[in-house]
């Protein structure tokens, strides 16, 4: 992909002008398609990555995704200081998932804090804002634990994945909905019963 882009950045600077249009289009495509492989691969990927210790590095991935479209990312300054590669990972999957509930565009936020049990906010949170925001009934249920596992898909999928990476660590995921508003949030797991 790197060698793609770099071509076509080279034929961007030595173009004529009826072709410049067209090898800036494909250069955008080339840089949006490295963007996205390189923020899967830390996010579904075995390791992660060296992205995954790095907070800046990480925050450049996720605004990366969603530079050219209709999707804005709130990334606190500091939220993934000290965070552990495992959270991260997380933090990353839920950004995914809120994504998702946004076909029409709109706005992300994500934050961190103390994992607390049953209300407040979440250890981990993405809040989709936008019109429309909502999460397909599979996927909610994927999050939750609520979908059979011979129900997965490749469009709910990542909603268990995100779910066992929380159970991982000790959280469930909690999911809000109001009116265009979608909170995903990685909360304290209640103790097993006795």
């Amino acid at each position: 992909m790197g060698a793609v882009g770099n071509g076509l950045e080279l034929i961007c600077e030595e173009a004529a002008e009826d072709v410049s249009g067209a090898a800036e289009l494909a250069a955008r495509s080339s840089t949006q398609a490295v963007n996205l492989l390189q923020f899967y691969r830390a996010a579904y990927g075995r390791t992660g990555g060296a992205a995954l210790s790095d907070p800046s590095q990480l925050r450049r991935l996720a605004h990366g995704v969603f530079d050219n479209t209709r999707i804005k990312l709130f990334w606190p300054e500091r939220l993934a200081e000290e965070m552990p590669a495992a959270q991260a990972k997380l933090l990353l999957n839920l950004l995914t998932v809120a994504a998702e509930a946004l076909p029409r565009g709109g706005d992300i936020s994500l934050s961190a804090g103390e994992a607390r049990r049953g209300g407040g906010a979440g250890l981990l949170q993405a809040s989709a804002e936008g019109q429309g925001a909502a999460l397909k009934e599979d996927l909610r249920a994927a999050l939750t634990g609520e979908l059979p596992e011979e129900s997965l898909t490749p469009r709910n999928v990542h909603g268990a994945y995100a779910r066992e990476l929380a159970w991982r660590l000790g959280l469930a995921l909690r999911v809000e909905s109001a009116a265009d508003r979608v909170v995903v949030a990685a909360v304290a797991a209640d103790p097993p019963a006795s």
